[in-house]
């Protein structure tokens, strides 16, 4: 949007825009801390990973994952994420990309992991979709 303005009442302008920009920010400082507070109210704290909090009925509580000081998922644990998701899920499938995004795994481990766990008869895949077999 363009205003055209004259020397006289560009000043008044400026002040309005500088008040109206101060009460943004202060408004998104204000969201912020709601969202921060509301995350840890559902314990979705960065050490947090998730299980679906929309999708199946009678959600599963969320579990806590240690990482490492980078953030990493520790070596080993990838594998009870993916196969505790989709146990979760109560028998609807999930995608790959569902998976990892709710267990925090990388598309390439969980591929691997879900294949590994197909061998042994553990998950189904159907048109896409993983289930938990056992």
């Amino acid at each position: 949007m363009n205003v055209e303005v004259t020397e006289e009442s560009a000043p008044e302008f400026l002040t309005i825009l500088e008040r109206q920009r101060r009460a943004l920010i202060d408004r998104v400082s204000a969201l912020s801390k709601q969202i921060k507070a509301l995350k840890q109210s559902f314990g979705l704290g960065p050490e947090y990973t998730r299980s679906s909090i929309i999708g199946p009925p009678n959600p599963q509580p969320i579990v806590r994952i240690e990482k490492t000081p980078h953030g990493r998922i520790k070596k080993g644990q990838s594998e009870k994420l993916v196969s505790d998701f989709l146990k979760n899920r109560n028998g609807s499938g999930a995608t790959i990309k569902e998976i990892t995004a709710e267990s925090g795994t990388k598309y390439g481990t969980t591929r691997r992991i879900l294949n590994h766990l197909k061998d042994e008869d553990r998950v189904q895949e159907k048109s896409g979709l993983w289930t938990w077999a056992a």
